[in-house]
């Protein structure tokens, strides 16, 4: 996830107005797969009145079932040991990290099979790239140096769809695989949940379809973006020079970044951008009842000063959704280390990204791009869920479990009167205020163990 504003230092975010706008990127999934999810209060009773929240069709999950069951975390965790790393020094582009992470990379989709879909018959499609003189990598002797770039490298690959006519519409699903070197005396940033989660994710994603022979309608595109944390460029190059027409590109998913909740006990999903297009949002929508828990929809307007690939389609008019899962704890920071990710998330978050690729490969279109949404009550509405899904934590302090219930209240207020009107306090500033707490405050106040507990199998 790239920060567009200055950095700043996560003892400063809480309480700093771009890392407070940042926090809009939260809503609440529990459970998409296995049986040890952190829990959830009952779906039912955090729904409000503007919640979307339908039940998937019964007849087509049986297949999909089978190849969500095959998601390996152990996979997972070994790709993010490997990627976030301190011997890939932060894999920023140029450096020689990074170099080794795209060796990685081609090599483990060279091993499940995917096909290649980059330049030349290959993974890589290549591109300009500047480094940037205000960030750090380490040279071939570990000494540190600033950073130099000239060119970001794509890895790209394609899973064909199976109808005839539905095979030329595109589903594309990216995760970008760069992060920021190290700092000015060689700690390194890792970069564990952003994004070695969301790459691994692709990876599984890629593997267990494959392993199965699943294949949806439409053709799926996976993307393992560079250039993501200096001003997308990965993604914006190859929307710009797209080898299919832009016409028949059905969405972008980024999924970015992965791996980390909100509370110990309270794993949400945030889902950004849906409302630029309402037909496609109303398909994903039909696959948060089977999701285990509650999915919140968020206006990709209420999030400032932070961005991800998936902006790149909106700016091309092609819809674009933001798969986010909250617990900023260690964004950004030399804190950002393998050890940090919780693999039950990671588990519950690639089995309900697998299962909105395959609603969005099998249903029928047109998905047309509508251009930004203003902000409305039903954007208060769809968020909802994630303030009652606080209330189900047990770690929520009196004080904080007081700031939940008088979020919650406001909530209610702009609903009832249908009107944003009816906050008692400016607008802006109760946005900033709770979704700081929900995605910076509260993950940082109650990280929990390091590591956490891992999945039961």
């Amino acid at each position: 996830m790239r920060l567009t504003t200055a950095f700043v230092p996560r003892a400063l975010l809480v309480g700093a107005t771009a890392a407070i706008a940042a926090a809009c990127m939260t809503a609440t999934l529990l459970g998409a797969c296995g049986s040890d999810a952190t829990p959830s209060t009952d779906t039912a009773a955090e729904l409000g009145p503007g919640d979307t929240v339908s039940e998937v069709d019964a007849s087509a999950t049986d297949a999909l079932s089978e190849v969500i069951a095959a998601i390996d975390w152990r996979r997972m965790k070994a790709h993010v040991d490997h990627l976030a790393s301190d011997a890939l020094g932060g894999r920023i582009p140029g450096s020689l990290g990074h170099e080794a992470a795209r060796a990685y990379l081609v090599a483990e989709l060279e091993a499940v099979g995917l096909a290649p879909f980059g330049d030349a018959g290959g993974y890589e499609q290549t591109y300009p790239q500047a480094g940037r003189s205000d960030r750090f990598q380490l040279d071939a002797e570990g000494a540190v140096v600033p950073n130099v770039s000239e060119t970001g490298v794509n890895l790209v690959g394609i899973i064909r769809g199976a109808d005839p006519v539905m095979a030329d519409e595109y589903v594309v699903l990216m995760a970008h695989y760069d992060h920021i070197g190290v700092d000015a005396e060689g700690t390194v940033y890792n970069g564990a949940f952003d994004n070695a989660g969301g790459t691994a994710a692709l990876l599984e994603i890629a593997r267990v379809m494959l392993a199965h022979e699943l294949r949806l309608e439409r053709s799926l595109i996976l993307i393992w973006t560079d250039g993501e944390e200096d001003g997308l460029q990965g993604a914006d190059h190859w929307i710009m020079n797209a080898p299919v027409a832009r016409e028949r590109i059905v969405v972008g998913i980024s999924a970015d970044p992965v791996g980390r909740s909100t509370l110990p006990d309270y794993s949400p999903i945030a889902l950004v951008g849906l409302e630029r297009s309402p037909e496609l949002k109303a398909v994903v929508a039909s696959t948060a009842a089977s999701a285990g828990g509650v999915v919140g929809f968020i206006n990709r307007q209420m999030i400032l000063g932070f961005a991800s690939d998936q902006d790149t389609f909106h700016n091309a008019s092609v819809p674009g959704l933001w798969f986010i899962t909250p617990g900023m704890t260690y964004y950004h920071t030399t804190d950002d280390t393998a050890d940090t990710i919780d693999y039950r998330v990671m588990r519950q978050a690639t089995c309900y990204l697998l299962q909105i690729v395959a609603a969005v490969g099998e249903a029928t279109g047109p998905f047309p791009y509508r251009g930004p949404a203003p902000l409305s009550p039903s954007d208060l509405a769809d968020g909802r869920p994630l303030v009652a899904g606080l209330l189900g934590s047990s770690h929520l302090s009196a004080d904080e479990r007081a700031r939940a219930e008088s979020f919650l209240a406001e909530i209610d207020k702009v609903i009832a009167a249908d009107s944003l009107d009816a906050l008692t306090q400016n607008q802006g500033v109760f946005l900033v205020e709770l979704l700081a707490f929900l995605a910076f405050e509260l993950p940082s106040e109650h990280p929990g163990p390091i590591p956490p507990p891992p999945p039961q199998d």
